[in-house]
């Protein structure tokens, strides 16, 4: 979010809440309830799921919220283990300190077994494992 700390009217944020689902509305033709949600969860500064079968336009929704409100637009796709914290990080309890601290995701690429994400016949290469193995070690658990 920002650091500037701006006053809108409510009144305001309606109409610019109606106007940013309405640009959306026309790309993604159908889903009113699930943009209303998707916006609900943009601006409680939170994070927002889409689930949905293949091919009805999750990305599609993602890219035009990106688009119509001048944000970053990235994709994550992977298989059904990968947790939130595997992407965004999580707290870790500090014994030294008897609390809690957050600790980010490493930045490193997430590797995975290749039976999960890519199936049983096809492995990655040799190269990519030492790749994996050598980013997995910078970083400690």
């Amino acid at each position: 979010m920002n650091d500037v700390d701006r006053s809108i009217a409510p009144a305001e944020v309606g109409q610019l809440a109606r106007a940013v689902l309405d640009a959306v509305g026309t790309v993604v033709v159908g889903k009113r309830d699930a943009l209303e949600l998707v916006l609900a969860g943009i601006l409680a500064g939170g994070h927002v799921l889409l689930e949905d079968l293949p091919g009805l336009g999750k990305t599609l929704t993602a890219r035009s919220f990106a688009q119509a409100l001048g944000l970053d637009f990235r994709r994550l796709q992977f298989t059904p283990d990968l947790l939130p914290a595997d992407v965004t990080g999580s707290f870790l309890y500090d014994q030294r300190n008897g609390d809690f601290a957050f600790r980010p995701a490493r930045s490193s690429p997430t590797c995975s077994s290749p039976t999960r994400s890519t199936g049983p016949r096809r492995r990655p290469s040799p190269r990519c494992w030492r790749r994996c193995r050598r980013s997995r070690s910078r970083w400690r658990v």
